[in-house]
């Protein structure tokens, strides 16, 4: 592996765990600010710090594990593509930097753009909230391509290394050796 591509999946590991913490940290302050109407609202601050932790998780496993990492950084990256809010129901999950373009259908068709550069979140269950909205986090989009490309590099240099191993072994015989315990004069 390049010293350059180690370098960068060194910086997005420490930027999934930034990210986390800075969710983790933004979702406490939150929790210490609401006072629990109903048994629902403890219960989506666990969810939100249960993916907020997971972030976490994948910059570290990156650190240790860089296919593993790979794998749950892509799922962590997926998760947060799609924010939507409609019908009384959200989701919206960024951790880190988002890029936000969406369609507000509310009232009429208005397009959105929003961004920012810490994590964010919104989570509504059977609301009264008439808004109707679909956004797409294009910096989630981003880097779930720049994880497929790491992922297709270390395929290729794994599948490189198997067939440089595989033609070695292949082009190296062993002469089979007899050794007799008599001696002739």
């Amino acid at each position: 592996m390049s010293k350059q591509l180690l370098t960068k999946i060194k910086a997005f590991a420490i930027y999934q765990i930034i990210g986390g913490l800075v969710g983790i940290g933004l979702t406490f302050y939150l929790f210490n600010l609401e006072k629990p109407v109903s048994l629902l609202l403890p219960l989506i601050f666990l969810f939100i710090f249960g993916l907020y932790g997971y972030s976490v998780y994948c910059g570290i496993i990156l650190f240790k594990d860089v296919k593993k990492g790979l794998r749950h950084s892509k799922l962590n990256q997926l998760l947060q593509i799609i924010a939507f809010w409609g019908f009384g129901y959200a989701y919206q999950y960024l951790s880190g930097v988002y890029l936000l373009i969406g369609v507000d259908l509310t009232q009429s068709l208005t397009f959105n753009f929003n961004y920012g550069i810490s994590s964010s979140w919104k989570i509504g269950i059977n609301t009264n909230d008439p808004t109707l909205l679909l956004n797409v986090n294009v910096v989630a989009i981003f880097l779930v391509v720049f994880i497929d490309k790491v992922q297709r590099k270390l395929k290729n240099l794994d599948l490189e290394q198997q067939l440089t191993f595989e033609d070695g072994k292949s082009s190296v015989e062993i002469p089979d050796v007899q050794v007799s315990d008599t001696i002739e004069a």
